[in-house]
């Protein structure tokens, strides 16, 4: 079973493979059911969401992002990304 994300470019969503990425991220990912989303900023730095489906009582996501530069690699950010959701769902 492939990781995938949600891409929003130019006003446009697309839904790509997530390929560049370590194990331990990719079981974590879906283990947990965590939905991927990215979009670029003007700067040039990504921004990448995860979403673990839990909401606020107006049904608003609660997610965990992280703001990575462009020189920074997809594995280094999903591992950051990881990271900081696994510190969030702890203080749940």
């Amino acid at each position: 079973m492939a990781l995938q994300m949600m891409l929003f470019h130019q006003g446009e969503q697309h839904v790509i493979d997530v390929r560049n990425i370590e194990e331990t991220e990719e079981i974590f990912f879906m283990s947990k059911k965590i939905t991927l989303s990215m979009e670029e900023l003007r700067t040039g730095q990504k921004v990448i969401y995860g979403d673990w489906g839990q909401r606020l009582e107006d049904d608003t996501p609660v997610e965990a992002m992280v703001i990575v530069g462009p020189d920074v690699t997809c594995e280094k950010a999903l591992k950051l990304l990881r990271e900081e959701i696994e510190r969030r769902l702890v203080e749940r």
